[in-house]
Order: C-alpha cells, then structure tokens, then sequence
C-alpha cells in the first residue's frame, strides 16, 4: 500500500509538471510574438515649403505591406502619385513610391510614400503646392501588412485632412 502510493504520487507530480512545462512553452510562445509586434503610423508633414507623408515603424518588430490602398470617395488608388497632378516643365515630385507590395519597413524606420519640396518661391509653384495640399486633404489611406509570423493586420483608413487644410495654409503663403 505504502509502495502505491508513492507511485501514485510521483506519478501526479510528473503529470503536473508536464501540464506546467505546457502552460510556460505556451506563454514564452505568446511572449515572443507580441515581442516583436510591428507598430505602423501614418506621418504627415506640411511646412511652408515641404509637404511629406511618410510610414514609419514604432514597434520592434517590422512589417511586410502586402497591399496599399489610397481612397478618396470611392475611388481606390494604389498609392499617392496617382491622386498628383501632371506637373509643369521644370517641376518636379521630390520623392514617391510606386509599389507597395513586398516592402519591408523595419523597426524604428520610415518610408516616404509622397515628398514635394519647393524649389523657389513663385506664384506658379506656390498655387501647385495648395494644389497639392487640397488633394491630400481628400484622401485616407489604409494597407495590409503581415508580421514576422505572416499573422495578417490591417492598418485602419487615417484620412490626411486634419494636416492638409487647405484653409489653415493661406497664413503661411501670405506671410512671406
């Protein structure tokens, strides 16, 4: 009787310590996926000269876009350049990205999705930058990206009207 029962005990104990090992192998798992959970945000800039919509990374873990969506109204575009009008001769966009799917944007970094900087300060640059501005206030942009595990997430529609008003920017232009 005295033998059984320290069998059985042993036994218990062993059974415990594997449902233990379980429950810790199935936190240090979970522990280690949000530990590098990508935080993507949206960045806009609007300077008297300088407009700038840029993602950036504020997790520790990076993100691959799987796919883009630039919306205004019901319309869907699949990036900014696309909403950009034509551009006179001897303007140009300083920086844009074409091409989403696949990027890798790593922790703590950012890409620039749309940059126009001006380059002099005429009449004819100046009206093209509240051109500019009117339309990014129109648009939101929303994209699926994936983590490191290839877990799916969407990045929710953040509309750019609450920088780009074109309203708030007649003070700048007139103040030079």
């Amino acid at each position: 009787m005295n033998q059984e029962f320290y069998i059985f005990v042993s036994l218990f104990i062993a059974f415990i310590s594997i449902l233990l090992t379980a429950f810790i192998l199935y936190e240090n798992y979970k522990h280690n996926r949000l530990s590098v959970k990508p935080i993507p945000d949206l960045f806009a800039s609007n300077f008297v000269n300088r407009i700038t919509v840029s993602l950036e990374n504020k997790g520790i873990g990076p993100y691959i876009i799987k796919s883009f969506r630039v919306i205004k109204g019901n319309e869907i575009k699949s990036n900014i350049i696309e909403w950009m009008p034509v551009l006179p001769d001897g303007i140009y966009y300083s920086n844009f990205l074409k091409d989403f799917e696949g990027t890798a944007v790593k922790p703590s970094e950012s890409i620039i999705l749309f940059e126009f900087i001006l380059k002099s300060s005429d009449e004819r640059q100046l009206v093209l930058l509240d051109t500019i501005r009117n339309i990014l206030s129109e648009i939101g942009i929303e994209f699926d990206y994936t983590d490191i595990y290839e877990r799916k997430m969407t990045f929710p529609l953040h509309f750019l009207s609450n920088v780009y008003r074109i309203e708030d920017n007649t003070k700048y232009i007139s103040s030079r």
